[in-house]
């Protein structure tokens, strides 16, 4: 976001103005905060209990676009602030893992959401505070206290300071209002693996061990390269591609108010007027955009019923509306082409099926960018003709890129990587790699297991079960088989 100095405070000073009308006490710290404020002096705003931590923080926790924008004068200056800091902590520091931490209280339900997130990424939507203190930590996860409403959890940080030099964070205790919090102040979307979530059942709370990764940085970058060959001009910055990224995150309304307040700072500038034709676009058709949602809708029902003609005929027609009405490189093409050849497939049309893959591939390259969940599908389809014509050096070729590109996006512990492991053991199970076949049934059922065991994907712990069997029945060892193919019913 352009911080557009001038502008920008004047824009944030006046929100606040309004918003605390009437509150003496906090129209006291504006006028101060518009009297004395300078970018070192960020951290020390954001640290005191006044009107302008509440604010950003509720804006960035809420991620609203408008609050955001108005914000963005201060924001831009804490996280540059941030960054002269860590700059200096790095010239005097030698430690090369650095453990922090941080407690908080949060529902049984986020508990659980968290302990099947092990093995992803997750990224904070603000400031991330943490503590040097593991003591301090404690007293903020209210460890010792009788809750019956909230569990207490502390995170384990740690940083490799060495191997993650683009991890930003600052000592921020010598600028802070409560110097003995002792506390460390991560920039805007850093990215953590969560390692492990154990309960302490001496002291009852949860600890979350966590530690910086630089895969998160490596996913944005090939978005933002993706992103910038996509654009007009040789110095497109980040401030149009954030607007970008609303976009391709769905969020189109989002999108369009944003490209919209950049007009009003940046004048002409052709990225700012495609951004808000990119939007609108999708948008503006919505008789064209409700009637292919329909047409696919019926087309995905009559090929689960197995009329896969009438499932062609109305996704077919869906596919000529998305070429006459969305632009070429529109996610709905790619989705229209993957349906049709599914339904090809399905018919054991293997070679029209291909070239509907095909072009799905092709399709989404365009779209997504190297590294992205959605290009892993048409992958796996072109694995299972492969397969299925008997081509299994082929097949495997397409299920490695279908599996490496998930490992790389959302992880392996996810269903769309079971799936692929699942595939890649029956080749393998074809091929009679017993070996091999069963160390991937077996990675796809600890998955499925672990994190989908208690909803709807009994089907595919079934099958995977079934195919474990029958690695065992084409050994001819009979006991154990049937003892898989007994979990199956």
């Amino acid at each position: 976001m352009p911080a557009d100095t001038t502008a920008g405070k004047r824009e944030m000073l006046d929100k606040c103005y309004t918003y605390y009308r009437g509150n003496k006490k906090e129209l006291q710290n504006i006028q101060e905060f518009e009297r004395t404020y300078t970018s070192d002096d960020a951290i020390r705003w954001y640290t005191k209990d006044c009107f302008i931590y509440r604010l950003v923080n509720k804006a960035l926790r809420t991620e609203d676009i408008d609050v955001l924008y108005t914000f963005r004068y201060f924001i831009i200056g804490l996280s540059a602030c941030l960054g002269k800091y860590h700059q200096l902590w790095k010239q005097c520091q030698k430690i090369e893992i650095l453990r922090l931490y941080r407690g908080i209280k949060q529902t049984n339900d986020e508990t659980k959401r968290l302990k099947e997130s092990i093995g992803s990424l997750i990224s904070t939507n603000g400031f991330f505070s943490t503590t040097k203190s593991k003591s301090v930590a404690k007293i903020y996860a209210g460890i010792g206290y009788n809750d019956t409403k909230y569990e207490s959890l502390l995170f384990e940080i740690d940083i490799d300071t060495q191997t993650h030099a683009n991890c930003i964070f600052a000592d921020i205790s010598s600028y802070s209002h409560f110097a003995d919090e002792q506390e460390v102040l991560f920039d805007l979307g850093t990215v953590f693996e969560i390692v492990s979530v154990d309960y302490n059942s001496t002291d009852k709370y949860w600890i979350c061990r966590m530690m910086t990764t630089s895969r998160g940085m490596e996913i944005a970058e090939e978005y933002l390269t993706f992103r910038k060959s996509e654009m007009t001009g040789t110095n497109v910055d980040l401030v149009i591609l954030f607007g970008h990224l609303l976009y391709d995150m769905g969020e189109y309304n989002r999108s369009q108010k944003y490209f919209e307040k950049l007009l009003t700072d940046r004048g002409n500038d052709a990225n700012v007027y495609f951004g808000i034709g990119h939007a609108q676009y999708i948008k503006l058709p919505c008789p064209y955009i409700d009637l292919i949602d329909v047409l696919t809708t019926a087309a995905l029902t009559y090929r689960e019923v197995g009329d896969y003609d009438k499932s062609l005929r109305y996704q077919t027609k869906a596919l000529e509306i998305v070429k006459q009405v969305l632009p070429d490189k529109h996610p709905y093409l790619g989705i229209a082409l993957n349906n049709i050849g599914k339904a090809y497939y399905k018919k054991c049309d293997y070679e029209k099926a291909m070239h509907y893959f095909e072009q799905t591939t092709q399709v989404f390259a365009h779209v997504w960018p190297d590294y992205h969940q959605r290009r892993a599908i048409p992958l796996n389809h072109l694995g299972k003709i492969y397969y299925r014509i008997k081509n299994y050096d082929q097949a495997l070729n397409y299920y490695s890129q279908a599996l490496d590109m998930l490992e790389k996006t959302v992880s392996i512990n996810h269903a769309d990587s079971a799936y692929t492991l699942k595939n890649m053991g029956e080749v393998h199970l074809d091929l009679l790699d017993f070996d091999k076949a069963y160390n991937y049934f077996y990675r796809a059922l600890n998955i499925y297991k672990e994190k989908f065991g208690s909803n709807t994907d009994q089907r595919e712990i079934a099958k995977c079960y079934h195919l474990i069997g029958q690695v065992y029945l084409k050994q001819n060892d009979y006991e154990h088989a049937l003892e898989y193919f007994h979990v199956t019913l």
